[in-house]
C-alpha cells in the first residue's frame, strides 16, 4: 500500500470554524494532535494538527457540552456545501463527523481563547 502525505496549509484570514466551515471564527480551542482514520477511502489516516478554530454558534455547544447537536450542524454544513453527497449519504456523513469530533474531545486541552477575526 503506497503512503502519500498531503498538507493543508490555509492562507491568513481565511480561517473557517473546524465544525461548520463558518467563516466567523471567534474562539480557538487548543488541543493536541490527533489522528482520524477515515471510512472512505479505505485506509486513510487524516491528522489533526494543533488547535481547533470555531466559530460563536459551534463554541456555544461545545461549551454547554452539547455533542449531539454539534454534529448535527457539523454534518448538515457537510451536506450542504458538498453537491456529491445525496440525502442517503446523510447517515455515512454523520459518521464520518463523529469520528472527527471524537478526536477534538480526545485532544483539547484546557479552555478556549477568544481570537479577533474579521469577517471574510
Amino acid at each position: 500500500m503506497e503512503t502519500r502525505i498531503y498538507e493543508v496549509v490555509v492562507e491568513p484570514g481565511k480561517e473557517i470554524c473546524d465544525f461548520c466551515s463558518s467563516r466567523d471564527i471567534e474562539w480557538q480551542y487548543p488541543a493536541d494532535d490527533g489522528l482520524i482514520e477515515d471510512t472512505w477511502p479505505p485506509n486513510l489516516i487524516r491528522e489533526s494538527i494543533g488547535d481547533w478554530a470555531a466559530c460563536e454558534v459551534c463554541s456555544e455547544l461545545i461549551e454547554t457540552n452539547k455533542r449531539f447537536d454539534l454534529m448535527l450542524r457539523s454534518a448538515e454544513s457537510n451536506l450542504k456545501s458538498s453537491p456529491e453527497y445525496t440525502f442517503a449519504m446523510a447517515g455515512f456523513v454523520a459518521d464520518e463527523v463523529c469520528k472527527v469530533h471524537k478526536v477534538f474531545w480526545e485532544k483539547k486541552k484546557g479552555s478556549r481563547i477568544k481570537i479577533e477575526r474579521r469577517k471574510i
